[in-house]
């Protein structure tokens, strides 16, 4: 399943997280091209599920980093990779992709694009 998100950011805009995707444990490509004057800064995170245990004891799942954050200025497309870890348990890994740009900086618009 190929993912790609336009949307920008200006103003009092800041940060933006796009949606949770629920994705096959595999290698994906992706590409951020920005434009607008500014710069946009993108961060990759999966989700760990969710464990059940006996009674309280359960233990809930937490947002990791995939890929640190990293800067694309105006004019630039930046690409790379990552893999989403597979849980035995669950068929699909939920990941999300967090946008973002410094306080008093230009504003930015910007094209996320993914595919396996």
């Amino acid at each position: 399943m190929s993912i790609t998100i336009t949307r920008s950011m200006h103003g009092l805009d800041t940060e933006d997280m796009s949606q949770e995707f629920g994705l096959e444990p595999r290698r994906y490509d992706y590409t951020v091209t920005a434009s607008g004057g500014g710069k946009v800064k993108v961060r990759i995170e999966h989700r760990t599920p969710d464990i059940p245990g006996i009674g309280s004891e359960n233990v809930r799942g937490k947002w990791k980093t995939l890929v640190d954050k990293f800067d694309t200025d105006s004019g630039q497309t930046t690409s790379g990779h990552f893999t989403l870890p597979s849980f035995p348990t669950h068929p699909l890994t939920k990941m999300r992709v967090h946008f973002s740009r410094s306080i008093g900086s230009k504003g930015v618009d910007y094209v996320y694009h993914q595919e396996p």
